[in-house]
């Protein structure tokens, strides 16, 4: 859910003390959703279909062999969409953009 904004006592005689016990909080939630890493995207019938017919590799852009031996799906790893299929050996070299 939403986080909401800390309610700091103006009257309280140590601010500051009620700033960092806020930031403390903060600090907990954001550290427990860096911890839970995301799963890649789950690969539904359409997106199979796409990556089997796949003929270009999505990173250097030649000619994906159809045996499919080097042939890997290839996830953002920031939203853990797909975006393609790509040579196994291609893989890590081009920017992930969505």
């Amino acid at each position: 859910g939403a986080m909401q904004k800390p309610v700091i006592n103006q009257e309280a005689e140590n601010i500051i003390k009620d700033l960092i016990e806020n930031l403390r909080e903060y600090l907990d939630v954001i550290l427990d959703k860096l911890c839970i890493p995301l799963p890649c995207e789950k690969m539904m019938p359409k997106l199979w279909q796409k990556y089997q017919m796949a003929s270009k590799c999505w990173i250097c852009e030649e000619k994906l062999h159809k045996s499919g031996y080097n042939k890997i799906r290839v996830f953002d790893p920031e939203t853990k969409k797909y975006l393609g299929a790509s040579h196994r050996k291609c893989h890590g070299k081009k920017p992930m953009i969505q």
